[in-house]
């Protein structure tokens, strides 16, 4: 696994819905979707973080990518921004409680920007 410095992911929440967190600062949000999570469902899941701060991602079940989850955060918008940006970040996927899970694959990848802007909420 690869560390860094902070740390942002994906969650499970009390009622299944995905939940976004940002470890460091102790944001946690639902992310405004309908799609819940359910057991013995596979899930593919991309993140990704600029150089300013911002996160986008997107949740969907493995034969669904029409009903993605979206999700995003501008943390360089955030009082103390500075904080966040130009950093090297960690991405987690995490869950609540006693659960187990399985990863088949992962990738890194490298991008100029993001293809879809999404409404990054600021706290």
């Amino acid at each position: 696994m690869l560390s860094a410095d902070k740390k942002f992911g994906i969650t499970m929440g009390d009622n299944a819905e995905p939940c976004i967190f940002v470890l460091d600062n102790g944001y946690m949000a639902p992310a405004d979707t309908d799609l819940k999570m359910e057991p013995g469902n596979w899930y593919n899941i991309l993140m990704a973080v600029d150089n300013n701060g911002n996160f986008q991602g997107a949740l969907w079940e493995k034969d669904a990518p029409e009903d993605a989850a979206y999700f995003g955060i501008a943390l360089g918008a955030f009082e103390d921004g500075d904080l966040y940006k130009n950093k090297s970040w960690e991405l987690s996927i995490g869950f609540k409680g006693q659960s187990t899970f399985e990863i088949a694959e992962y990738c890194y990848y490298s991008f100029e920007g993001f293809v879809k802007e999404t409404a990054a909420p600021v706290v």
